[in-house]
């Protein structure tokens, strides 16, 4: 495999999403090299594509029950019935769902924690205004997980 130049906080970010992916999807007793979370990256963007060109495909299908070939709603509507099932899905603890909001809780939730100086590597600031020191990126998304979900 060709080599690929990263940034120090883009192979933070590897290192992050390859103990995710080996805590949600291989388990305990795997091991998910940074290789296997690059092409878990480009596995998902490629769902994303494919998923946005179906969508876009469906939204723009002429309804054939009209003479003049104009849609009548149907389709529509069909389109607008289906986000609100995958909505549901989403709002109701849908496993992708549930995935990426844990694969940014960095991101989204990045004034709230920083790095520490002494034994903890990691300062998350809690809600009531504390301060929790933790070890891991891993540990940061737990407790942004627990008291910002």
């Amino acid at each position: 495999m060709p080599e690929i130049e990263i940034t120090p906080e883009q192979e933070d970010r590897l290192r992050a999403l390859q103990e995710d992916i080996a805590q949600d999807v291989v388990g305990k007793y795997g091991h998910v090299r940074p290789c296997d979370a690059v092409e878990y990256l480009l596995d998902r963007y490629e769902e994303d594509e494919d998923a946005d060109a179906a969508a876009t495909a469906d939204a723009e299908t002429p309804d054939d029950s009209s003479p003049t070939g104009e849609s009548n709603g149907a389709t529509a509507n069909a389109v607008d019935e289906d986000d609100d099932a995958n909505r549901t899905v989403d709002d109701e603890g849908g496993d992708d769902a549930m995935l990426n909001e844990m694969m940014s809780l960095l991101d989204t939730h990045d004034d709230k924690w920083g790095e520490s100086s002494g034994d903890e590597r990691y300062a998350v600031e809690l809600p009531d205004d504390t301060t929790e020191h933790v070890r891991t990126k891993d540990d940061v998304k737990a407790l942004l997980f627990k008291h910002y979900r």
